[in-house]
């Protein structure tokens, strides 16, 4: 539920402001749990956030750990627990990826190892440890995250707000879109071409009219039509056509994620957390920041009650990229519908 026109959340139908931080628990010593925690209290913060990372607690096929029986920082258990006696909020960031500079972005070596077609498919992709790219609609995928929605959801559900507990924000996937972005390069595997061609064919309605807008082509049905494959002829309708395609593709994975976790329990608002710097020397620039949260254009249309953030790290402020926060700030303002989450 949101209410619009308003620039703070509402919880227990009071005005609430989010002042947080990161804690992950998989990155610190469970006797340091608590002192963290005190120490966020102390720098004045009412809120903590932590990545749920899938690669941390399926650490075999089919092999959950969430009460520290393999490794005591898996104990998800405790550190919800502690979190909610210290009277802190929590942001639960709940994958499928977490990216968070993890081997494989959070996605279990498992997985991409005993399933390759998991990846991406593509001319010029190279999968490295942390440069990964996953189709988002592979259906192996697909089933795999769904299995990982349905158990790490079932330590979340119960301590949302709107059961007396403290979680309060849900994300789901991080930074979508991101490794395609740096790789410069989308999903062409047999899934995504079917989606593009389908994508073409609701916009063209027949082959002779896509014909007329693609003048050097020679397609005589929707079936021929593969992605564009050579990138440096930017300008092209077949450009444009291709880049909007991904945002419908985003969209489509987006919309995936959130039936999936409001069937499985999840009743929180929900976050999107958009890629959008780049590295300049010292300094990170928000330049790429209208065109990375265009990606996410079409998710306000088909999801209503999400809070977007941009992912923007300054590093070091200065006259060079101080107006790259109001530019970044503005550009996910244009994607926001509702400006007022009720939790």
């Amino acid at each position: 539920m949101f209410e619009s026109g308003k620039s703070y959340f509402t919880l227990n139908g009071k005005p609430c402001y989010l002042y947080s931080g990161e804690i992950h628990y998989f990155r610190i010593e469970v006797e340091k749990w608590k002192i963290h925690l005190n120490r966020a209290l102390d720098a004045g913060l009412n809120t903590v956030s932590t990545y749920i990372p899938w690669s941390w607690h399926e650490y075999e096929e089919g092999k959950f750990d969430f009460n520290g029986e393999t490794h005591p920082g898996r104990n998800l258990v405790q550190f919800l627990k502690e979190v909610k006696d210290s009277g802190l909020y929590l942001i639960v960031r709940i994958g499928p990826f977490s990216n968070a500079e993890l081997k494989g972005e959070g996605i279990p070596l498992w997985l991409t190892e005993n399933y390759p077609e998991v990846y991406s498919k593509g001319e010029g992709i190279v999968n490295l440890p942390h440069i990964i790219l996953i189709s988002y609609i592979n259906p192996t995928f697909r089933n795999f995250a769904e299995k990982w929605y349905d158990r790490v959801i079932t330590y979340i559900a119960p301590l949302q707000a709107s059961k007396g507990g403290n979680i309060i924000l849900t994300q789901l996937c991080n930074e979508i879109g991101m490794i395609q972005w740096v790789n410069k390069r989308g999903d062409e595997s047999y899934e995504a071409t079917g989606m593009y061609r389908e994508y073409l064919k609701q916009k063209y309605k027949n082959i002779d009219r896509l014909k007329e807008v693609y003048p050097e082509s020679n397609f005589t049905d929707f079936e021929e039509i593969k992605q564009p494959s050579d990138r440096e002829k930017y300008g092209g309708q077949d450009f444009w056509d291709w880049a909007d395609f991904y945002r419908t593709y985003f969209a489509d994975y987006y919309e995936y994620l959130y039936n999936l976790a409001y069937e499985k329990g999840i009743n929180t608002p929900v976050i999107a957390n958009i890629p959008q710097f780049i590295d300049f020397d010292v300094r990170g620039r928000g330049l790429a920041s209208p065109m990375t949260t265009s990606f996410y254009k079409y998710i306000p249309e088909k999801i209503k009650n999400v809070v977007f953030g941009g992912a923007y790290q300054m590093k070091r402020l200065d006259y060079e990229n101080f107006h790259d926060v109001c530019i970044t700030t503005q550009v996910v303002k244009a994607l926001t519908n509702y400006s007022n989450p009720v939790m």
